[in-house]
């Protein structure tokens, strides 16, 4: 029987807070209004150094309404050799051109050297406009046209276009021309705006639903097993401490936490090897787990092509917070 890899995670991405500006229809975050703090996750990190820890990025809510936690972190890992993944931002938090610029500079200024990923779509229903400033800025600031990343999720009913206007937009904003790749059926793929000094590439992924959401079931092959490579093998780090191994959409199910940041790396690591839910998501496989139990018992309203509501479902069941389907 072909196994994972297991859980071996190299990044660490921290869920900033909770806090955002914005209230997206489409958000899986619990707001409870609570912040990261800085001694906490420095204190984790010294107990990564040395270890298969090697890069770290920032997530939320919006990371930018805590950017004290933003700047001590980035200090700390600059001057202990870790690398950065990206900063996700919906790229509006600020009130005046100021305080954009302050706050892009202060974080600059801590050799901050990944990826500033926007969220931008029609449900974070940003302008081009205050996008293109938000991008110019980071450009100059950074002296780095390449800088910017931008992740969109498709809604149903668009299927894309609203998108591309969009893109088409901030391209004439920035002075880029754009490259379309997307299926023309489904909206997904990326579009790519650059000129002689920008180069930005905005994937465009297919919108999840949560696992009570009948449009989850909709498939009519399950998804691939690919034991969660796609947002696993990372320690996320939720704004009240705890910790998960992945950073997709169930990451909040309990059966999915493996610790807290208060505890050392080789403790949360020993958790997560006991943890059921790490190991059939990263040794025995998802796909298998879910077509065992599709069998047993009818917990899946049909098929999807989303592992992660297979594993929030599975998740709730396990916890008995959803009954069978009859």
């Amino acid at each position: 029987m072909k196994k994972g890899p297991g859980f071996k995670p190299d990044e660490i991405i921290f869920a900033v807070t909770d806090r955002c500006n914005l209230r997206c229809k489409h958000c899986f975050v619990t707001r409870k209004n609570i912040d990261l703090t800085p001694e906490d996750s420095i204190n984790f990190l010294k107990s990564c150094l040395g270890s298969e820890i090697s890069k770290i990025g920032f997530s939320g809510g919006e990371p930018f309404l805590n950017l004290n936690f933003l700047l001590e972190i980035s200090t700390f890992a600059v001057g202990h050799g870790l690398m950065f993944d990206r900063v996700m931002t919906n790229g509006v938090w600020w009130g005046t051109e100021k305080q954009l610029k302050n706050s892009l500079e202060s974080l600059y200024q801590t050799g901050f050297d990944g990826k500033i990923g926007i969220s931008w779509d029609s449900f974070h229903n940003q302008s081009p406009e205050q996008i293109g400033k938000f991008c110019t800025t980071a450009f100059e600031i950074w002296g780095d046209g390449t800088v910017i990343e931008i992740q969109s999720v498709i809604p149903e009913e668009r299927h894309g276009n609203h998108l591309t206007d969009n893109f088409r937009k901030l391209a004439e904003i920035l002075g880029c021309k754009t490259k379309t790749f997307l299926n023309t059926r489904t909206g997904e793929g990326s579009v790519i705006l650059e000129n002689t000094t920008v180069y930005i590439k905005a994937d465009c992924t297919p919108l999840c639903y949560k696992p009570e959401d009948p449009r989850s079931w909709r498939a009519k092959h399950w998804f691939r097993e690919n034991y969660c490579r796609n947002s696993g093998q990372l320690l996320y780090v939720h704004p009240d401490g705890t910790i998960a191994p992945c950073c997709g959409t169930g990451n909040e199910n309990p059966s999915l936490k493996i610790g807290s940041i208060k505890q050392t790396l080789l403790e949360i690591l020993k958790q997560a090897e006991a943890n059921e839910f790490v190991q059939i998501c990263f040794k025995t496989g998802l796909l298998s787990e879910v077509r065992r139990e599709a069998k047993k018992r009818n917990i899946f309203p049909g098929k999807t092509q989303d592992p992660c509501a297979a594993c929030s479902l599975l998740c709730n069941f396990r916890e008995q917070r959803f009954p069978c389907h009859q």
